[in-house]
C-alpha cells in the first residue's frame, strides 16, 4: 500500500483525536482559570489581613475603627478556610501584602475618604469578576468559590455604606455576614 492510500485513513483518525486533544485542553484551561481566579483571591485577602487591622488600630475608638475591626475579624475567620482550598488546589499560599499593601497604607493615610471610597469600587468590579467565573465541575470547589462571592459581596455591600461615612451600618454587615457564617458551620 502507498502512502497516499493511508492519508485517508489517517486523517479520519487524526481528527478526532485532534478534537478529543482540544476538550481536554479546555478542561485544564477551566481548571487553570479557577487556580489562577484563586491565587488571585488569595493575594487580595493576603493583602487586606495586613492591611485593615493596621487601619482599624489606626482609627481605634471611633465608628470607622469598628468597621474595620470588623473586617479584621472576618478575614481571620475566613483564613483557615482559604488556606485549605489553597492546599486542596496544590497552591502555595505564601502571598504577602507587600508594596501593594504598604502603598494603600500609605494612600489611605494621606487620603482616608478617598482611599474607602476607590476601594469599595475596586471590590465592586473586582466581585463581577469573581461571578464571571465558570460554575466548577468538582462540587467543593463550586462551594468554596460560593462562598468567595459571598464575603465579596458582603464586602461590597459594607465599603458602600463606608464611602458614604455610614461606618456603622458597615460594621454591621460585616458583622452580620461574620455570625451568619460562623453559625452555619
Amino acid at each position: 500500500m502507498s502512502y497516499e492510500n493511508h492519508m485517508p485513513r489517517s486523517r479520519t483518525l487524526l481528527a478526532p483525536l485532534l478534537c478529543l486533544l482540544g476538550l481536554a485542553n479546555g478542561a485544564q484551561a477551566e481548571d487553570s482559570v479557577y487556580r489562577q481566579a484563586l491565587d488571585k483571591e488569595l493575594a487580595n485577602r493576603a493583602v487586606a489581613r495586613q492591611v485593615v487591622p493596621q487601619l482599624a488600630e489606626r482609627h481605634i475608638g471611633t465608628a470607622q475603627g469598628e468597621f474595620w475591626q470588623a473586617y479584621a475579624e472576618l478575614e481571620a475567620m475566613q483564613h483557615a478556610r482559604y488556606a485549605d482550598e489553597a492546599s486542596r488546589q496544590s497552591l502555595r499560599n505564601e502571598h504577602r501584602g507587600g508594596l501593594k499593601a504598604g502603598a494603600s497604607l500609605a494612600f489611605a493615610r494621606l487620603f482616608n475618604a478617598t482611599f474607602i471610597k476607590m476601594l469599595a469600587g475596586a471590590t465592586e468590579r473586582y466581585l463581577a469578576e469573581l461571578e464571571a467565573l465558570p460554575a466548577q465541575d468538582d462540587s467543593a470547589s463550586q462551594r468554596f468559590w460560593d462562598y468567595v462571592i459571598e464575603q465579596e459581596r458582603a464586602q461590597v455591600n459594607a465599603l458602600a455604606l463606608a464611602a458614604e461615612s455610614d461606618f456603622q451600618g458597615a460594621t454591621a454587615v460585616l458583622a452580620n455576614f461574620s455570625r451568619q457564617r460562623l453559625q452555619s458551620e
